[in-house]
């Protein structure tokens, strides 16, 4: 359960958060649209404890969120993976407990990858990039993970294919799932609810 309340933050004299209010069930895949420049990709950061707000507080299961941590990953549009380390060394990174390669290849077949644990980055495509970095969910297990237009940059095919794997994906950990992108067919499919939002970060409307 994830529950924002009061939530206001500005850089300076901007107000890119005005007084934001929601609350996300466990499971639920939610997301945000809006014009660009209303604050969501700031929005999700603070979710993630990446910014601390200028007041207001973000509740994840009974606890403030005060800084990232492994429970709650971040996929970027860019897949930010190492260019020097192995796609399972990739996968590794973060993970507390050991896990050998064909822990993480199973869950590579998952995302239709399977040996290409030991390819570097460079070795792989876009889409395929950003595959890993779902992977990374499968094999991490996040609380919750925020997702700030992964699939924006993919052509249509590879996206639609990334968005089935995402809501496989959703089934099989039972992730909350935080959602920015512009793209209201990709919201509408993916999403249990949608919210709009304005000029910052306020709630226009709900769509569920």
């Amino acid at each position: 359960m994830i529950k924002i309340q009061q939530l206001q933050h500005h850089f300076g004299s901007h107000k890119v958060i005005h007084n934001f209010n929601l609350d996300i069930s466990k499971g639920e895949i939610v997301t945000f649209i809006g014009k660009s420049g209303c604050g969501k990709s700031t929005l999700l950061n603070v979710i993630g404890g990446f910014i601390h707000p200028s007041s207001g507080r973000v509740i994840i299961d009974n606890e403030i969120k005060q800084q990232p941590s492994p429970d709650c990953l971040m996929l970027f549009q860019h897949h930010n993976l190492l260019p020097w380390k192995t796609i399972n060394d990739n996968i590794r990174i973060g993970f507390q407990q050991k896990i050998s390669d064909e822990e993480i290849n199973a869950q590579l077949k998952l995302v239709d990858l399977e040996d290409r644990g030991k390819h570097f980055p460079e070795q792989l495509s876009g889409g395929m990039k950003q595959r890993v970095a779902l992977c990374r969910a499968h094999v991490h297990k996040p609380n919750v993970i925020l997702m700030d237009e992964p699939l924006g940059a993919l052509d249509a095919f590879t996206r639609y294919k990334l968005q089935d794997q995402l809501v496989q994906l959703k089934h099989k950990t039972q992730s909350t799932i935080i959602l920015v992108t512009h793209d209201i067919d990709e919201a509408i499919y993916l999403s249990d609810r949608i919210v709009l939002l304005g000029e910052g970060c306020n709630i226009i409307s709900q769509y569920e």
